[in-house]
């Protein structure tokens, strides 16, 4: 049942499957990483406050984007602007479209990165028109599992290490990196006092080198699907300093709210599919 609310809401509030456009393209350097192409992840948005970037988020309808609660805790709408299209962080294109924020939703019960809920969306005061450079990534299914033969990308324009920014004119940069499982990742936090929650997911490497890092936080963990479209399977939000050996970046599981989140991006629909007769 639940899957089939999904679906029906995906189909209603998304108009089409994402995955077109999304191809990692090896070039040349996010930790460990390389420059994305223009257009190769169109759902990556840049989130600015008060005119300075702050964090990452991920379209996921034509309105709305979804993003991790700690980058906007303190942040009210009208001091937001989401660029959509961005590729040079200091250099938008003319395929780049700037969005003022309309609302600010952060999940119930936040407090920090660390003790889970990290999850935000914020609705933008404009609706977006796709094109190659703009479009959505897909959400999963709750029952959607993440393993490491997955292929999974994470993208940003965070720290290219700890306390180095990375430089003009700030390329979107882009990592492969595993997904690990919880049991295997929480035996590494836990002698540092952390827990890893069940809305938690990691991915990267125990050996450390590649990695999401400061400025990368709120942005999209994607993996391939076996059509070769993308789904988003988690969001940065926090890990012990960056590609650290033994402390692979921690990210909320989207899975864990994924019905909180299209209940909210599409409300109507949503109670709309809760009286659909179940598939057969």
């Amino acid at each position: 049942m639940i899957c089939s609310f999904i679906t029906s809401s995906q189909f209603w509030c998304f108009f089409s499957s994402s995955g077109a456009y999304g191809f990692p393209i090896a070039g040349d350097r996010i930790v460990g990483g390389f420059p994305a192409e223009d257009g190769a992840w169109p759902w990556q948005v840049g989130i600015f406050q008060s005119g300075t970037f702050i964090c990452g988020g991920s379209l996921v309808n034509k309105e709305w984007v979804l993003c991790a609660a700690h980058c906007v805790r303190d942040a009210t709408a009208s001091i937001l602007k989401v660029y959509l299209g961005l590729y040079n962080l200091t250099q938008p294109s003319s395929h780049t479209v700037v969005s003022n924020v309309k609302e600010i939703l952060m999940y119930p019960g936040f407090q920090s990165s660390q003790t889970g809920r990290d999850v935000s969306l914020l609705q933008l005061d404009q609706t977006v028109m796709y094109s190659n450079f703009i479009s959505h990534i897909s959400l999963p299914n709750v029952s959607d599992v993440f393993t490491a033969q997955d292929e999974c990308w994470v993208t940003g324009w965070g720290s290219i290490k700890s306390g180095v920014s990375l430089p003009s004119p700030g390329t979107l940069q882009q990592v492969q990196v595993p997904i690990i499982n919880n049991t295997v990742c929480n035996s590494t936090y836990y002698k540092d006092g952390y827990q890893i929650g069940s809305d938690m997911i990691c991915a990267g490497y125990m050996e450390g080198g590649k990695d999401a890092c400061q400025g990368d936080s709120g942005g999209p963990l994607v993996c391939r699907r076996a059509d070769n479209s993308w789904v988003q399977a988690g969001i940065v939000s926090w890990g012990l300093g960056c590609a650290q050996v033994n402390a692979p970046g921690v990210y909320t599981r989207v899975t864990a709210y994924v019905n909180w989140i299209i209940e909210n991006i599409c409300p109507i629909n949503y109670h709309l599919s809760l009286t659909l007769p179940p598939n057969r």
